[in-house]
């Protein structure tokens, strides 16, 4: 019997294999998430599979939960302004 997955805040399925996370979602791509990041990893990556605070996704269920693709800044993260930015008088 496979092992149940487990759901994050976000409603995302985590899995402990890819091949579990391959049968939940055949027609999308497998990823491994950093959950401390919140950050994806594509196989093929030197990070795929890695790391003691991650699990193999779906990448839209990833991707609906806030996650990213490594390599790639969060959208969420830079304003466009700076907070640190001095005045020049």
């Amino acid at each position: 019997m496979p092992a149940k997955p487990s759901a994050s805040a976000a409603g995302a399925s985590r899995f402990t294999t890819e091949a579990e996370a391959r049968a939940h979602c055949p027609g999308d791509k497998v990823v491994w998430a950093n959950h401390n990041s919140k950050a994806f990893h594509l196989s093929g990556d030197r990070y795929y599979g890695k790391g003691k605070h991650g699990s193999y996704m779906c990448m839209a269920e990833a991707t609906a939960a806030g996650y990213h693709k490594s390599g790639t800044h969060h959208p969420h993260t830079h304003s466009g302004a700076s907070s640190s930015t001095a005045k020049h008088s």
